[in-house]
């Protein structure tokens, strides 16, 4: 039954899909017509006007020269000056218009050698009055006969290109219209498609949403049960890691028990297996206080207090002060007095620490000198926008622990940040393979993210960004 359900919805949906992509395709096709006719329509809109005014500059420049000729005054010529070359404008421009139009443009040549001819004439006429040219009565009235059928012949052409312009435009006003009436019809029968789909899919959704309301509820119970166990493990790995100390003090004790009383019984051979199993149980001391450290890590949740950075990194350094004295570690700190984020201190104190710890393991040995830089900064708003914005904070803090020593290949980035996941073995470097885990765990909890550059043999820097609690006068 739930099968064939579905297969009813996958049909549903496919012709569902095929009915609406028909009905886009068409109605696109339909706009894009629509379009292309409304352009037509303007492009003959256009003709018509080129045309329009061509013909009132040649008059306008008609009329003026005519003006001059009766009264001899300048200004009756500003219609006539640079009439010539406007005309020529407007006939370029008519016959890029007109270019796909074989009998308009046979018009338009002829047109445009009247123009040229009636242009002439009226030059002809200015030059006889100024006597350019030899004056006589008969001449005049030659020039002006001459250029009354010139004009005759100019505007019969006029005529006769806009009427087949209008034609033209009646038959695209049609098109217009009826595209128009088609895309009309297709919004039509696409909005009551979609509004029956709609109506459909709601009611679909409204009967799925009761479905999924009884698997939420399943959802959460697996949810909470998950929970309560993730809380049982985490309560047996503290108390196992708790408990099992004892026995490993025990056995290192009864050891030096056995070294100090019985050294000359035991032999060479003996005390080496003493030894042997002293060092292993000190191992799994460290590894078993360092998942203790891991697990309180998250059973911790006390209210976040306000921490000083500045201040908690001061002392974590002043507890590594003779290690760095024995190791001739050059130790550059820089970082604002008032740097200050909400957190837990203990946690917040185990990261510095274990970073600290990491950078003075692998620095520099030989010739050169191990150095280690830290330095914090606030963030600026370039930096935070779209990579750490979120409602709860708007200020980050970011400090960097870098050294000069071994380095690593970026390429195990990740899987320094695993627990039990070591790069080097046992015993060229001490550890347990927690403390960066560790790291990573506490930087989480308290909203931040932790990475690492590096490269082998030039040393690495791990870069931690806090957030920091926002205030309502917008400073931290």
């Amino acid at each position: 039954m739930k099968n064939s359900t579905n297969w009813n919805l996958i049909v549903v949906y496919i012709l569902t899909t095929i009915l609406l992509s028909f009905i886009s395709v068409s109605s696109y096709l339909s706009i894009n017509n629509l379009v292309n006719n409304a352009r037509m329509v303007d492009h003959t809109n256009k003709v018509l006007l080129n045309l329009e005014n061509l013909f009132s500059e040649v008059k306008g420049a008609e009329s003026g020269q005519r003006g001059y000729l009766l009264t001899h005054r300048n200004e009756f010529l500003l219609p006539y000056l640079g009439s010539y070359q406007r005309a020529i404008v407007i006939c370029d421009t008519l016959e890029a218009l007109v270019a796909n139009n074989p009998e308009q443009l046979t018009q338009l040549n002829t047109l445009h050698e009247l123009l040229e001819k009636r242009y002439g004439e009226l030059q002809q006429q200015l030059d006889t009055d100024s006597g350019k040219l030899a004056k006589t009565s008969s001449r005049n009235t030659e020039l002006a006969i001459q250029g009354s059928n010139t004009m005759l012949q100019i505007r019969k052409i006029t005529i006769l290109m806009e009427r087949n312009e209008r034609n033209i435009l009646a038959q695209r006003n049609e098109d217009l219209r009826t595209s128009g009436n088609l895309v009309l019809s297709i919004i039509t029968v696409f909005t009551i498609t979609t509004f029956i789909i709609l109506t459909l899919t709601f009611i679909r959704i409204r009967s799925e949403l009761k479905r999924n309301e009884q698997i939420n509820i399943a959802l959460e119970n697996s949810v909470n049960n998950l929970n309560r166990s993730n809380e049982e493990l985490e309560q047996f790995a503290y108390v196992a890691s708790h408990d099992l100390q004892e026995p490993l003090r025990k056995i290192r004790a009864f050891g030096d028990v056995l070294v100090s009383e019985y050294r000359d019984t035991l032999g060479e051979t003996g005390r080496n297996y003493i030894q042997r199993m002293e060092s292993a149980a000190t191992r799994m001391q460290a590894l078993i206080s360092d998942l203790l450290n891991f697990s309180r890590a998250s059973r911790i949740h006390s209210e976040p207090e306000a921490v000083n950075l500045y201040k908690l990194w001061q002392q974590v350094i002043s507890d590594f002060e003779t290690v760095i004295k024995d190791k001739q570690v050059d130790l550059i700190f820089e970082m604002d007095k008032d740097a200050e984020i909400n957190g837990t201190k203990t946690l917040l104190g185990q990261l510095f620490q274990n970073l600290l710890s990491n950078a003075i393991k692998f620095s520099a040995k030989g010739e050169k000198q191990p150095q280690i830089y830290i330095m914090g900064r606030y963030l600026s708003d370039a930096e935070i926008e779209g990579r750490y914005y979120n409602e709860s904070y708007n200020y980050f803090y970011e400090f960097k622990v870098s050294d000069n020593g071994i380095g690593f290949d970026e390429k195990y980035l990740d899987r320094i940040f695993i627990i039990f996941q070591r790069l080097h073995s046992r015993t060229a470097y001490d550890g347990t393979g927690i403390g960066l885990a560790l790291c990573r765990k506490i930087v989480e909890n308290h909203g931040g993210t932790i990475t690492a550059q590096s490269q082998p043999g030039e040393g690495a820097t791990f870069v931690v960004v806090m957030p920091v609690n926002k205030t309502e006068n917008g400073n931290t």
